[in-house]
């Protein structure tokens, strides 16, 4: 189908095409306060009560501020200090998995938006050590964003000198929705024929769509949600808007 042709159909039916608009509970928030970084201690939080609904895509970031408790972290560490400073310590780069974002097609829960391993051997104060770590975040099937820090290795753990554990004292996982609609390309939160001329932009340029609206095309674009944006969800969106 050419683009001459979808505008052209699109227009004509554009007067027929109901509405589509969508509200939702957005935003959930995870509690990391007193979450311990220990060897051997697996620690998990969930935001219960603190709910989202199920969406086409999430976005993650994970801050705060934290303290060694014990051992070379300890002295590292003496007073609270931001999360991505000490995992830039531990490992150079690895601030990078506070924060995730992911493209969920099928637009149901659960999902695991973002679950990474730090496995990093380093000198601390003259002392060689390893830490290995799983961090983990996303929403389970019941809508509750949950973060977790597993198979946790903080060696040497034995002896007089000890890589010892990290507290956070305040911090917090944000999860938020994309708030996309199936086939609302100009993201007003509604899906009619002014999203025509949006999505012929994404189908020539996607980086200039991108730096127009703020996010990939494939969150409103990618209708027969196949995982990708491209020509095949052309017929697909003119059937949604004369539905």
């Amino acid at each position: 189908m050419s683009f001459r042709f979808l505008v052209s159909a699109v227009t004509l039916a554009a007067s027929l095409a109901p509405l589509r608009t969508a509200r939702a509970d957005d935003v959930c928030v995870i509690d990391l306060t007193n979450v311990v970084l220990q060897h051997a201690t697996n620690q998990s939080r969930s935001s219960n009560p603190d709910d989202i609904d199920p969406g086409y895509g999430y976005e993650v970031i994970t801050s705060g501020m934290a303290q060694g408790t014990s051992g070379l972290l300890q002295l590292l560490f003496p007073q609270p200090t931001p999360l991505a400073t000490i995992l830039e310590t531990l490992q150079p780069g690895s601030s990078a998995l506070l924060e995730g974002v992911i493209y969920n097609p099928s637009g149901q829960l659960p999902i695991v938006i973002s679950n990474q391993t730090i496995d990093q051997s380093s000198t601390i104060l003259g002392t060689n050590v390893r830490v290995v770590v799983t961090i983990s975040a996303g929403i389970d099937a019941n809508g509750y964003g949950f973060f977790s820090l597993t198979d946790v290795q903080m060696l040497p753990n034995t002896g007089l000198i000890r890589l010892g554990a990290i507290r956070i004292n305040s911090g917090q996982t944000v999860i938020t929705r994309i708030p996309a609609i199936t086939g609302d390309m100009n993201w007003d939160g509604q899906f009619n024929n002014f999203d025509i001329d949006a999505f012929v932009l994404a189908l020539l340029d996607p980086a200039g769509y991108e730096t127009t609206y703020g996010y990939p095309p494939i969150y409103p674009g990618d209708i027969n949600r196949d995982g990708q944006f491209n020509n095949f969800d052309i017929d697909p969106f003119v059937a949604l808007l004369v539905q």
